[in-house]
């Protein structure tokens, strides 16, 4: 596991620390799962990341609620990269349904082949292929709002990337994941 800082001017990630990743046996002989070990190491450099940043950049594999809470808990906010068909709702903008019980969050699935435009904002990041676009949405899987960017690609694929922290823009959301993992945007 790297613990980088991210340059968003420079475009670049320096390494701050390097942890050692245990393997599936020594995981098993602790009781803890990988993504309970990401968390120990956040946790335990929390008060020094903290001083710098509340942003963790992480990769899909990290797009799950055990890790998101487990960060959350320690004061951190999410930007990562969801599955390809990751269940995500567009956000109800009416008003009070007049209904008992919450308020209404939720106003349909979101289908990235059928994309409601009238609810996004388009995203414009020089040296990224395609199109991009942004809203706030609710995650299935963590169970939250999120600021989402939908990017569709010139081969008509997409990926999902994504924020915790619901007050960044599309365009920083995407410059956090681009600078760390400069590569998918090849």
């Amino acid at each position: 596991m790297g613990l980088g800082l991210i340059d968003i001017d420079a475009h670049n990630c320096m390494m701050l620390r390097a942890h050692q990743t245990p393997g599936n046996f020594e995981l098993k002989k602790r009781n803890k799962t990988l993504v309970d070990h990401y968390i120990a190491v956040i946790k335990r450099y929390r008060k020094e990341l903290l001083k710098l940043t509340d942003l963790v950049v992480a990769d899909a594999f990290f797009s799950t609620r055990t890790f998101y809470e487990g960060i959350r808990a320690q004061g951190f906010h999410l930007i990562s990269r969801f599955r390809d068909n990751a269940v995500l709702y567009y956000l109800y903008q009416g008003g009070p349904t007049g209904k008992k019980g919450r308020p209404r969050i939720k106003d349909g699935k979101i289908d990235v082949n059928k994309l409601d435009k009238s609810r996004m904002t388009p995203v414009v990041v020089d040296g990224m292929p395609g199109k991009a676009y942004t809203l706030l949405a609710y995650s299935k899987a963590l169970k939250c709002k999120v600021r989402l960017v939908i990017w569709i690609m010139p081969n008509k694929k997409h990926k999902l990337f994504f924020s915790t922290d619901t007050s960044l823009t599309g365009e920083e959301v995407l410059d956090f994941y681009r600078a760390r993992f400069h590569d998918i945007f090849k």
